[in-house]
């Protein structure tokens, strides 16, 4: 059998559903272990990730004629202001989120992992608000349940008992900070979706576009932010990387690279998995995917994190996050009314 590895690199056509589901969620679940342990080992270079994660989409995506040929103004349907918005609001996101998981220590993890995955919250808000959409009784339930779930999961962690002393926990200004910071990063990825969706249906849904032109201006921008910062840490890496050895092989190898390496690629694949579910599932089975990686990783950084034991409430919480979601996603769709010309 030909290795995983290079299965993943073609389109997955020959794969059922749930074994592309399996794969997307293990590639989520592989992408946030190497995030977790470089943070744990280099505190702030999650700047360091996502700069891979970008360019490595971008470089991909350039290997594609029929995605290469955005390039050119004139095979281009959207105003470059789109493009650079829609861009500035990609870089927006994660920036946020890796401020957060920088002034943070690792007790924040589940939060960090948890909130992310209360991204309909703010859909519905913001798309009621912004863009006048109707939902039905069981979404708003739903997302009521999220809410509290997420609520009751940040207060437990910072309630939790300390068994590593006091330098084991979050301080609590920097907790309250990072909370801000996530769902600042929730608001504008919402407010990106709703955007991109009043752009699309004015002026037609160019997808491939879109996201060509948001991967290459965002790498760009992010670049232009961080850059100096992840020279700094890959630098240090080149100079003096921590090796070790590969069970069963015989050699040693640098790990930060190596946990570089399954973060950014685990993080495409599952992405490109996902896309490979909406085009032979459904967009519910996709969306599921990033929400039980997320949770799932949420409960595993808990189990480990052994220098803090959660309240038991905490659970609920994250159950809570988990099943409201669930259900936010098979609900059924209102069907929107159509505004006059």
């Amino acid at each position: 059998a030909r290795p995983l590895l290079l299965d993943l690199r073609r389109q997955p056509s020959t794969m059922s559903v749930p074994t592309v589901f399996a794969l997307a969620v293990g590639g989520g679940l592989a992408a946030n272990f190497g995030l977790t342990r470089l943070d744990k080992m280099h505190k702030g270079c999650a700047d360091v990730c996502t700069v891979f994660q970008f360019a490595y989409g971008f470089t991909s995506a350039l290997l594609s004629p029929a995605k290469r040929r955005f390039l050119k103004a004139s095979e281009r349907k959207l105003a470059l202001k789109w493009h650079l918005l829609f861009a500035l609001m990609f870089c927006i996101g994660p920036y946020l989120g890796n401020m957060a998981k920088s002034i943070t220590k690792e007790d924040f993890t589940p939060v960090f992992l948890v909130v992310r995955s209360c991204g309909c919250v703010t859909s519905m808000l913001l798309g009621y608000a912004l863009a006048g959409k109707q939902y039905s009784l069981r979404q708003v339930l739903s997302v009521y349940v999220v809410a509290y779930g997420a609520v009751v999961t940040t207060f437990g962690i910072p309630n939790a008992e300390s068994t590593g002393g006091s330098g084991a926990t979050t301080e609590p200004h920097l907790f309250l900070i990072g909370v801000g910071l996530l769902l600042a990063n929730l608001v504008n990825d919402a407010g990106s979706g709703v955007l991109q969706a009043w752009v699309f249906e004015r002026q037609g849904k160019h997808v491939d576009e879109v996201v060509f032109m948001m991967s290459g201006l965002g790498s760009l921008f992010y670049v232009a932010l961080n850059g100096l910062k992840v020279y700094r840490f890959v630098s240090e890496w080149v100079a003096n990387p921590t090796m070790t050895p590969v069970p069963l092989v015989g050699f040693e190898v640098p790990w930060e690279f190596a946990l570089l390496l399954v973060n950014f690629y685990g993080n495409w694949n599952a992405k490109k998995l996902c896309t490979w579910l909406n085009g032979n599932s459904t967009a519910v089975i996709s969306s599921l995917v990033p929400m039980l990686y997320r949770i799932m990783s949420g409960i595993l950084s808990a189990l480990l994190n052994t220098e803090v034991v959660l309240p038991a409430y905490t659970w609920l919480g994250i159950a809570c996050v988990f099943g409201g979601s669930l259900s936010y996603l098979v609900s059924p769709k209102v069907e929107q009314k159509k505004k006059a010309a």
